[in-house]
């Protein structure tokens, strides 16, 4: 109600406090107000979406919006694929029940990838417009050197929706954003390089114990498919055998 005495007409839920959603809608007809979207983590998504879609129908929601990525972050091209596949099944579910699905963006998806690419260029490109929009934070844009204008340009009709906030001390918030797009690179270079290792050790410990049984094996197979015409032939034999001495 405080809201609507300043003058605004139109909100967005992020958590919904101890109020029913019925009594939500209730309160946003009296006050003549609207709520378009509403921020759910996609874990909340991934866990129960009819819970969520029947929220969004009560109160009226036109979208179901992803606050953030958090841990589930890419950095990687290949990444943020699949984090964009991800996207378009939920939201070809979400279109089924007339409410788009949308992402909220901050800093760390416009990170180098490669290939000239950020984290957001390969997402935007992935995900399909019909299905999939896109809420960009402008203060959180400026964090990470990004021009919000640029992008909403170079994507024309992507971005639907977007937050107007400043940013205190923005030169210091960027200069650390670019030691963290940093950090996150050597981070995820350490992990390939540690799983890679992992991976040689459990191939060298099997072939140690197990490497007999693989040749084994493989000279058995190859006995087989080298032999198996004669061997079929000499099934056929024994069963006409059995037969005659039936």
């Amino acid at each position: 109600e405080s809201v609507a005495k300043v003058g605004y007409k139109v909100v967005e839920f992020a958590g919904y406090g101890k109020r029913t959603h019925a009594e939500i809608r209730s309160a946003l007809d009296r006050l003549g107000m609207t709520a378009p979207s509403a921020h759910i983590s996609l874990g909340v998504l991934r866990k129960d979406l009819d819970a969520q879609v029947a929220i969004a129908q009560t109160i009226g929601h036109r979208y179901i919006t992803v606050p953030s990525l958090g841990g589930d972050m890419p950095v990687t091209a290949d990444g943020w694929k699949k984090m964009a596949a991800e996207f378009n099944q939920i939201g070809t579910k979400l279109q089924a029940k007339n409410i788009g699905l949308a992402f909220h963006s901050h800093r760390d998806e416009f990170m180098d990838v490669g290939g000239g690419k950020k984290g957001m260029d390969i997402f935007i490109g992935e995900t399909d417009p019909k299905l999939v929009t896109f809420e960009i934070d402008l203060g959180w844009s400026w964090v990470a050197n990004q021009n919000p204008v640029d992008w909403m340009k170079r994507y024309p009709g992507r971005v639907k929706m977007w937050h107007v906030k400043d940013i205190l001390a923005l030169k210091g918030a960027q200069d650390r954003q670019v030691e963290l797009f940093t950090a996150l690179v050597v981070l995820s270079l350490r992990l390939t390089i540690v799983y890679a290792g992992f991976a040689v050790i459990v191939a060298a410990l099997l072939w140690t114990y197990f490497g007999w049984l693989i040749l084994l094996i493989g000279a058995q197979l190859s006995f087989y498919l080298q032999n198996r015409p004669y061997l079929r032939l000499g099934l056929t034999e024994l069963r006409l055998s059995a037969v005659q001495r039936e």
